[in-house]
């Protein structure tokens, strides 16, 4: 339905339209491109009512302000349900097949052979688009006052432009029930539509939410083709509407259109036109306005016509905005060469949203990172916690989505202010270990390097003053002894003093809870993106994991209360997984971390065996009976996520970054659970050997096992528990 008033007004008059509302020139010869199936077709229809002995005429305006609705043949006209520039559709009875449909006519006031001449256009350009989401035409024909007339399918529901901005109660109410996947689907199914229409070698010109109807069963209808134009690269006798070659003036909605239809440059209308007209409506969707806004027309105009890249507000996926970035490209080749293309990307992102989302939260964490002071210990305390959750999201994200962008840059963003921020607090070993998980080559980590290099040379020769000062001291007290003056004890006193000032035990204590924060103290875990390497399993095997052993546990956990024991413990973040002491709760011990510890509920039965992800997010524990509890962890608390029953005693566990997958063991066989499901996964794995440390590395299962001759490490598929790889260290005799 032509809905868009003032659509055929002159080139004066178009100044004045809104900018959300259809320009189309006023029509000329140029309009219609001779085609003897158009001038079939019409002249069928005026035959038709010549031999009914009709007439066309004009109706006297002295008559009435407003001619009665014409009689057509085999139709009972009902009520007008729209009215726009060029023509006024009804709800029409079709008494052949008693059904209700729509009937479209050309406003008696807009009459005129070259209006007419559109309109059978419009008619024939629907009947070419035989597609379930554009509207079915059932036929052309004419009043008994040979008015031309178009049957059409009668299409029921919503506008989309009232789901985005509803004005009334009834429209709120379902404007809740559409979120933002419900919205990327509607797009897609019109994506559908134009992308057939393509292959006829038609494009819509005037894509907009308004152009397009949701039905009350989901259904979504392409509406309103009547600027739509051939861009076939030559125009053939069975063209059913205008060619681009003759467009030369703006055409379509101002707030939408891209640059080639603000300028009127027929010559570069294609398939990439409607694809920056899809991205306009993503723009509206993520943004609650098309891209394109001015005080007045020309304003809007001029700001199509330059098409600067858009800004989106804060909370916008950032995959989301990317698409949308790229459909709006102000070059018809910069866009994405098809709508199969821009669709592809909407599915991509909707198939990873869970990624997405995962590094949406760890970009909050990061953020208030940034925020975070360091006015004291506990501020530092704090930040450096966040730092850790953020750096733990961002590798779960990409752990659900290896090729995650945002996830990647987050990661790198987060390593390199942590080490920033490290060194600001002079824990070097902290900044080191965060600056090791970074390319060789990345600038920005280069020059923090250098800066970790710089301090570490200033605490060489500190460490060499104050072994010269503690000589110097033991010369003094020699001297004492044989007399010498007393002032210079006091002096040697108070270098001594100074000399272990630099070599603090907080200081050592500070290192070595940094050592055991981060990544790099775990060989296999640095390289758990690209997946251990064969001496790095062999590393495994001698148990040179990085995980810390009881005396620095003691030394860098002082607050761990005597009669726990350690169970598990993240190499990426440094969180310690510990069973109190009357087994009846695990605690997870953060380096440098606050002093609200996650504290969780042991299984009932007692601890059997327990688990941390390698990123820290996630904890599991497991009863004698096998009874399996997985949590999520937070900086300073818990969350109970899945309870499973395992059927039989654990000795060991393992859980995944994503805390969906779980391994278990018992003497030399492993086996794989979904925590979601459930379910069992995969096949048995077994060792031969006692099985002594399970965990998820690089998207595949390690198995270690051992006996009194060696130690064997198996890299496993979860899915399938095929062996892909294993190593066997031989014990030394």
């Amino acid at each position: 339905m032509d809905a868009d008033p003032g659509r055929d007004r002159g080139h004066g008059a178009w100044q004045a339209l809104p900018p959300h509302v259809t320009y189309r020139p006023p029509p000329t010869q140029s309009d219609v491109v001779p085609s003897t199936l158009r001038d079939a077709t019409l002249s069928g229809v005026v035959t038709q009512a010549e031999a009914q002995g009709l007439r066309a005429t004009a109706p006297d305006p002295k008559d009435s302000a407003k001619p009665p609705p014409p009689v057509l043949p085999g139709f009972e006209l009902v009520e007008e349900i729209g009215r726009g520039g060029m023509g006024v559709v009804f709800r029409a009875h079709q008494r052949s097949l008693a059904r209700d449909i729509a009937i479209k006519l050309i406003r008696p006031e807009a009459g005129g052979d070259l209006t007419k001449n559109l309109f059978v256009s419009e008619a024939l350009v629907n009947g070419l688009l035989d597609h379930p989401n554009i509207v079915p035409v059932h036929e052309l024909g004419s009043s008994e006052r040979g008015e031309v007339f178009l049957a059409m399918k009668l299409v029921g529901g919503t506008s989309w432009k009232d789901l985005l901005h509803p004005a009334t109660q009834e429209h709120r109410r379902l404007a809740k029930e559409v979120d933002l996947d419900r919205h990327l689907a509607i797009l897609t199914a019109v994506g559908n539509a134009v992308a057939f229409a393509h292959s006829k070698g038609i494009v819509h010109r005037d894509l907009k939410p308004e152009n397009v109807m949701v039905g009350e069963f989901g259904e979504v209808l392409v509406m309103d083709w009547g600027i739509a134009v051939d861009v076939r690269p030559v125009a053939g006798s069975d063209a059913r509407t205008r060619h681009k070659s003759t467009i030369t003036a703006p055409s379509g909605t101002p707030s939408y259109m891209p640059p080639e239809l603000a300028e009127g440059r027929g010559a570069d209308l294609g398939p990439a036109t409607d694809t920056y007209l899809l991205g306009a409506i993503l723009h509206e969707v993520l943004t609650g306005h098309p891209p394109h806004r001015g005080a007045t027309l020309l304003a809007v105009l001029l700001a199509a016509s330059k098409s600067a890249a858009p800004t989106f507000p804060a909370g916008t996926p950032p995959g989301l905005a990317r698409i949308c970035t790229k459909a709006l490209a102000k070059d018809p080749k910069d866009r994405y060469g098809t709508v199969a293309e821009f669709q592809a990307a909407i599915r991509d992102f909707t198939r990873h949203r869970d990624s997405q989302k995962v590094a949406e939260s760890a970009a909050i964490a990061l953020g208030r990172a940034e925020a975070g002071g360091v006015r004291d210990e506990a501020a530092r305390t704090r930040r450096y916690g966040h730092y850790a959750d953020a750096i733990a999201g961002f590798r779960q994200a990409l752990g659900l989505w290896p090729d995650n962008p945002e996830a990647k840059d987050g990661e790198r963003k987060a390593r390199l202010e942590f080490a920033n921020a490290a060194l600001e607090a002079n824990d070097v070993v902290l900044a080191d270990a965060q600056l090791e998980v970074l390319a060789s080559g990345d600038a920005q980590a280069v020059t923090l390097r250098q800066r970790v290099a710089e301090v570490r040379a200033a605490r060489a020769k500190a460490r060499t003053l104050a072994r010269n000062l503690r000589r110097g001291v033991i010369a003094g007290t020699a001297v004492v002894v044989l007399g010498l003056a007393a002032g210079l004890l006091l002096l040697s006193r108070e270098q001594l003093r100074n000399a272990n000032a630099l070599l603090s035990r907080g200081e050592q204590e500070s290192a070595l809870k940094a050592k055991l924060a981060v990544v790099a103290a775990d060989p296999v875990a640095r390289s758990a993106v690209h997946g251990a390497s064969e001496p790095e399993l062999t590393l495994l095997a001698e148990g040179s994991a990085g995980a810390p052993s009881a005396s620095e546990l003691a030394t860098a956990f002082p607050e761990v209360p005597s009669g726990t024991r350690a169970l598990g413990w993240s190499p990426a973040t440094g969180r310690l997984l510990v069973a109190t002491a009357g087994d009846d709760s695990l605690e997870v011990f953060v380096p440098l971390g606050p002093a609200n510890r996650p504290r969780m509920a042991a299984p009932s039965g007692g601890i059997a065996c327990a688990a941390l992800s390698e990123n820290g997010r996630f904890a599991a524990a497991a009863n004698a009976a096998g009874a399996v509890l997985v949590w999520e962890v937070e900086s300073e608390a818990a969350r109970l996520l899945h309870e499973l029953t395992l059927g039989g005693p654990v000795e060991r566990l393992a859980v995944d970054d994503a805390g969906r997958e779980l391994a278990a063991s018992i003497g030399s066989t492993a086996r794989l659970w979904n925590t979601v499901t459930k379910a069992r996964t995969g096949g048995e794995i077994d060792a031969g050997k006692n099985i002594t440390r399970l965990c998820f590395r690089a998207g595949s299962i390690m198995v270690v096992a051992k006996d009194a001759s060696a130690t064997q490490v198996w890299r496993c598929d979860p899915a399938t528990a095929a062996v892909t790889r294993r190593v066997v260290v031989t014990v030394a005799r």
